[in-house]
């Protein structure tokens, strides 16, 4: 078991520290901020905030921040999703102090100015548009505006071309004064390097930052649309067939059940749609499905790409195998449960050996109030699930779906707009 410790500091910064045998060093530092507390008509605020970041400080310039970094001889990222923004660092243990150093510099002393912005709005709008010439994020795009045609879960974390052009400076520095405090973040530091000597170094370069005392909320919870659309498209020559169940009062206790049930309709190649879809009947190349149990949002999907004239076929078939799953009629044995259980010994052990991924773990667990190594809940929720909780929560999760078929048009067809 991993030797973590945790503390705040006086200004509020939840400190975690994991002491591991390792030359690596990593450090997340994660705020309770993403794309659903971005304001309305200014969908994607948070991720150019993320994308802000690293222009200018009142220490450091843009390029002495990116030879800086580069310097460390390490990996560098950030990320925003639905509901965090997270700063990453792993290099050599030996630049843990120029790494605290850097990232709190970014978070601390940020220097947003006019002229950043206009240049990493076009970035941004390039990343855009790149994601419109992907066949599964136009379709995952589509698949949300049909679920939730309003807030908060109809835009992906980029927002759009509008809304991206619609955030502002001014803006732009309210958002990060109200959620970029220490009092909403959360800093997981891993290294070879005793507790107290992490936690020193950490006081050294965070504890003087002042707390604001706002605390971060999410939209309401908005139930989603359920129906079947239908969407042509002169951007692609294949199909999609996409559905969507939304689970947002399922017991987190029935979780474990939900990741197993999901392992055996779509998440291996041993899976049941992709065997029928993919094997069985060659319709598929790109079949599967997924979960995402972040608060506030609770899904579970399942993707297919497939030729146009297939698109009927395959949905129907996804349908069947899902009410068979539902109606017991398929049979989720003891040995689904065995194989899940390894899987998931083979994560943790993996999860356990790599400092980097270790460390994102638990600062995505911290950020969601989990249990910092909630694969230990897990994996005893697992060895005691039945075969009968198994299809409790298949008749829970499955009810009516949200379909939304992309299908390619001719060039007398109309496109069904859903913007």
């Amino acid at each position: 078991m991993p030797d973590i410790k945790e503390l705040y500091l006086t200004n509020g910064l939840r400190l975690i520290t994991i002491k591991k045998d390792s030359q690596i060093m990593a450090l997340n530092l994660g705020f309770r901020v993403g794309s659903m507390m971005d304001p309305p008509k200014q969908k994607g605020m948070t991720h150019v905030l993320e994308h802000m970041l690293f222009t200018g400080t009142t220490r450091r310039s843009h390029d002495a921040i990116n030879e800086e970094f580069e310097f460390l001889g390490g990996d560098v990222n950030a990320f925003t999703d639905l509901t965090q923004l997270i700063l990453s660092v792993s290099a050599l243990s030996g630049e843990m102090e120029a790494a605290l150093d850097l990232v709190s510099d970014l978070v601390q002393n940020t220097d947003l100015t006019q002229s950043e912005l206009d240049r990493e709005r076009s970035v941004i709008l390039s990343e855009y548009k790149e994601g419109l010439e992907d066949l599964e994020t136009i379709s995952y795009d589509l698949l949300y505006a049909r679920a939730w045609p309003e807030e908060p879960l109809r835009y992906d974390v980029i927002g759009d071309e509008a809304s991206i052009a619609a955030v502002t400076l001014a803006d732009l520095k309210r958002h990060r004064l109200q959620y970029l405090t220490p009092d909403q973040a959360t800093l997981v530091l891993a290294s070879h390097e005793p507790h107290e000597v992490m936690q020193e170094r950490v006081r050294r370069y965070f504890e003087s930052w002042p707390a604001r005392g706002v605390q971060s909320f999410y939209f309401h919870d908005s139930p989603n649309h359920t129906g079947e659309w239908e969407t042509p498209t002169d951007s692609s020559e294949m199909a999609t067939v996409t559905l969507l169940y939304h689970f947002p009062d399922l017991d987190p206790a029935q979780e474990t059940a939900l990741k197993v049930l999901n392992r055996r309709l779509g998440d291996s190649d041993n899976s049941l749609l992709f065997r029928e879809i993919r094997l069985k009947r060659g319709l598929s190349y790109d079949i599967y499905s997924g979960l995402d149990l972040t608060p506030h949002v609770r899904t579970l999907e399942v993707y297919c790409a497939t030729e146009p004239e297939n698109v009927q076929m395959v949905l129907q078939i996804i349908l069947n195998i899902i009410a068979d799953l539902k109606a017991g009629r398929i049979p989720l044995t003891e040995k689904d449960l065995q194989l899940s259980q390894k899987m998931h010994r083979t994560h943790i052990a993996a999860l356990l050996d790599d400092t980097p991924a270790l460390c994102s773990y638990v600062a995505a667990n911290a950020l969601d109030d989990r249990a910092l190594l909630h694969y230990e809940e897990e994996l005893r929720e697992m060895e005691n699930l039945s075969v009968d909780e198994l299809r409790q929560v298949a008749q829970l999760v499955f009810s009516t779906p949200t379909i939304s078929l992309l299908i390619p048009q001719h060039d007398e067809e109309e496109a069904d707009s859903f913007a």
